[in-house]
């Protein structure tokens, strides 16, 4: 799974005919709607997938989000590594050869993430921050007690926390995100047009992309006290938005 059209298209000119497209914030994950969502349907196919996101910090946070959810559903998730300030649309034209050589040698998405924040020799405490917020959800998502436990000894073996502490801390981290998903369920907002527009709004200026013409439109259409209201609104959970 690639993340826009000319990673797509240049992947089946090379034959990787296998290949789909997220199209940014378009891509679905809601495992509350296994059967409607991109993963679902996608699932239907295999239960195995490769993730080949861009190599900058917003495709990091997709690949990650994508990952959390496909675990949820019970696949098998590898994610290829790109050089920095790579897409996959940049490797195929440099070679094809090189990109499929890539392809092999996908990691294990624990892996992936783990050696994400192991890197650069990163202090202990940095490391168990890092297993704290982006290792334990993905382990916590797994739905089968002898995948989580593989996926678990992956984690230790990177990190070089012991297994028996990680998972205590997935059991732990499990209890809370229930407590916390009960409270989310009560006062969560209800997400209104305008504020799906400005994650799509808020995406693309992450992506670096110039976003004044789209907000001009918008707010011509809504008149200014509207606009206002509603992109404040937006502000307030721009995060959680963002990869929607």
């Amino acid at each position: 799974m690639v993340e826009g059209q000319f990673d797509l298209v240049l992947s089946h000119q090379s034959g990787l005919i296998n290949t789909v497209a997220v199209s940014g914030t378009a891509f679905t994950t809601d495992t509350s709607l296994e059967s409607l969502s991109h993963l679902g349907v996608l699932k239907r196919l295999s239960s195995n997938i490769l993730f080949a996101f861009d190599s900058d910090t917003a495709g990091e946070g997709a690949a990650w989000k994508a990952t959390r959810a496909a675990f949820g559903m019970g696949m098998d998730v590898k994610i290829i590594s790109l050089a920095p300030g790579k897409d996959p649309a940049d490797m195929i034209r440099e070679s094809v050869e090189t990109y499929k050589e890539a392809l092999k040698s996908a990691k294990r998405a624990i892996l992936f993430f783990a050696e994400r924040i192991k890197k650069d020799n990163a202090p202990e405490r940095a490391v168990a921050k890092g297993l704290q917020e982006k290792i334990l959800p993905l382990l916590q998502a797994i739905p089968s007690a002898v995948d989580q436990s593989v996926a678990i000894s992956e984690a230790s073996q990177v990190t070089g926390f012991s297994e028996i502490a990680i998972t205590k801390d997935v059991g732990t981290k499990a209890s809370q995100t229930e407590t916390s998903q009960t409270s989310e369920t009560v006062h969560a907002p209800k997400l209104s047009l305008e504020d799906r527009i400005f994650g799509l709004l808020f995406y693309k200026e992450l992506k670096g992309a110039s976003i004044a013409d789209e907000q001009k439109t918008l707010e011509e259409l809504l008149g200014n006290t509207v606009y206002q209201e509603a992109y404040n609104r937006a502000l307030g959970f721009k995060e959680e938005l963002l990869y929607l």
